[in-house]
């Protein structure tokens, strides 16, 4: 149980850290990069906030929604910066395939 928790503050801190990577990556880009960017971010709060609500359906359109934009953004980033939109990417993906609903 222990290790499940401490797992989970693990996630939870690197898809915050890359929601704020978002933020600021927002608000000094420009063009398709800044609106990939700005998806990014508002499907991870919006992944989070279904996520807490426990509606599966919801829960994966909104996982599949962040997996599309972070992989734009992913695509249009330069590479030192490609690391978090990876971790977006994986938890949308997580939310898609329902892991954190046992599968």
């Amino acid at each position: 149980m222990g290790f499940e928790i401490f797992f989970g503050i693990l996630i939870a801190f690197g898809v915050f850290a890359a929601g704020w990577w978002s933020a600021t990556s927002a608000l000094r880009g420009s063009g398709v990069l800044r609106a990939a960017q700005i998806g990014a971010l508002v499907f991870s709060l919006l992944a989070m906030a279904t996520l807490s609500a426990e509606n599966i359906l919801l829960t994966q359109l909104v996982g599949g929604l962040l997996a599309a934009a972070a992989s734009v953004a992913l695509f249009l980033e330069r590479w030192p910066n490609k690391v978090f939109p990876f971790i977006q990417i994986g938890f949308g993906v997580t939310l898609l395939l329902k892991i954190p609903f046992n599968g």
